[in-house]
């Protein structure tokens, strides 16, 4: 059983042979042999007889083989051209119009490879950074335009910048790994802040925002054997947008992979030392360090804040994990928002806790105060050893006791 399996699922995508329906492609026209000699005159050969009509199992199936060659050719030689035709083809075999024929069945393995080789086409050719300009491109077959300017690419009013593609990670560290699965190429963006952003209360400008890549063009199998393609490139972050995109009779989901967002921004940024340091030096903190209070995403009306508060020698990272599980609930994310504190943990408990009030003070403040969103008055205090000492604090009323005490 596992090896019918294997035999049934084999691709492009999972080994150096192409998939059955692929070979049966290559043996009906001929071109087999062609293949294994030289790959360059067999894929030309196919897109020829593709462009006149000559269908030896329909439009669609030689579109597929078309990206999975392309693929194949593309891995033996890194030529960056190939897995772009790849990614393209794949996109066409994905997209008919609607005059055209119906979309691909959802119950036929090559519709989840063709997503796959649409992303990792893209993944393996825009490279990492992910340039956010117009670019134009010499492909194997002709020529591709694509249209990109740094201006549409925002997350709540923050251009993005740095886009690194997510599609090649394996995650550990994290106990749950959560990605939504769809079409297109799941890449990590930074926020850019300003430099007042920067010196208050603020999303943090170091963790990468989940966001989807999509190289979208118009009459897709039309464009797709022509001389030249005319594509757009987009950006859709998970939290800001629908989670389809318009590209053919019915709606496609978006591909998107957070948590391996969150795992390279913790790689990424987060120095471990800085717990031993904050425990050992009180001066970790002062007026000059970064603000003390951060959050991941900007307030939203009506998000009730969730402020976590570290303990001793640690750090607001070691809140991931949790958090990475708490976001994945919808009914918490449209209620719910999560604030970082962080503070040098060798300083006195009392003084620590006069920082975190003033830091929640300053931020409700510059947020507008409770008047303007009365769930800022409703936030939910949440510590871990020193850190529950913290917001202990912050919830009673001592009057003179703790002095007194001293």
């Amino acid at each position: 059983m596992p090896q019918a399996y294997q035999q049934q699922s084999q691709s492009a995508l999972n080994s150096k042979t192409p998939s059955a329906t692929t070979l049966s492609i290559l043996r009906r026209l001929n071109l087999l042999d062609t293949w294994r000699k030289n790959p360059t005159n067999a894929l030309a050969q196919l897109r020829t007889m593709t462009q006149q009509h000559f269908y030896a199992q329909g439009l669609a199936d030689q579109l597929f083989a078309l990206s999975e060659l392309s693929y194949l050719h593309a891995r033996k030689t890194s030529n960056r051209a190939y897995f772009m035709a790849a990614a393209l083809y794949a996109y066409a075999y994905l997209n008919p119009t609607a005059t055209e024929a119906e979309k691909p069945s959802a119950f036929d393995p090559h519709f989840r490879q063709a997503c796959d080789l649409y992303m990792f086409g893209m993944t393996e050719a825009f490279g990492s950074p992910i340039l956010q300009t117009t670019q134009q491109w010499a492909l194997p077959f002709g020529t591709l335009s694509v249209n990109g300017t740094p201006q549409d690419f925002k997350w709540h009013d923050h251009p993005l910048t740095d886009l690194r593609p997510l599609a090649r990670l394996s995650v550990s560290g994290f106990e749950n790994v959560y990605s939504h699965m769809g079409l297109g190429e799941p890449v990590g963006g930074l926020p850019r802040l300003s430099q007042q952003e920067r010196d208050s209360f603020q999303i943090s400008d170091k963790l990468r925002v989940p966001l989807n890549l999509q190289l979208q063009f118009t009459m897709p199998r039309q464009q797709v054997l022509s001389s030249h393609v005319q594509a757009t490139l987009t950006l859709t972050a998970m939290d800001t947008a629908t989670h389809t995109v318009e590209g053919g009779p019915t709606p496609i989901p978006l591909q998107y992979n957070q948590t391996a967002a969150r795992a390279v921004s913790l790689n990424e940024t987060m120095d471990w030392s800085t717990e031993y340091k904050g425990f050992l030096d009180g001066r970790l903190f002062d007026q000059t360090q970064a603000p003390q209070l951060l959050t991941i995403d900007p307030h939203q009306y009506g998000h009730r804040p969730v402020v976590l508060v570290h303990g001793t020698a640690s750090s607001a990272a070691r809140w991931a994990n949790m958090v990475n599980d708490l976001m994945e609930d919808p009914t918490i994310r449209q209620n719910y928002e999560f604030w970082f504190f962080s503070y040098a943990t060798g300083n006195p408990i009392p003084y620590s806790a006069l920082q975190l009030r003033r830091a929640l003070q300053q931020a409700v403040k510059q947020l507008g105060g409770t008047q303007s969103d009365p769930a800022l008055n409703q936030m939910t205090l949440i510590g871990h050893s020193q850190g529950g000492l913290l917001i202990k604090l912050l919830t009673i009323n001592a009057g003179d006791t703790l002095w007194n005490g001293m």
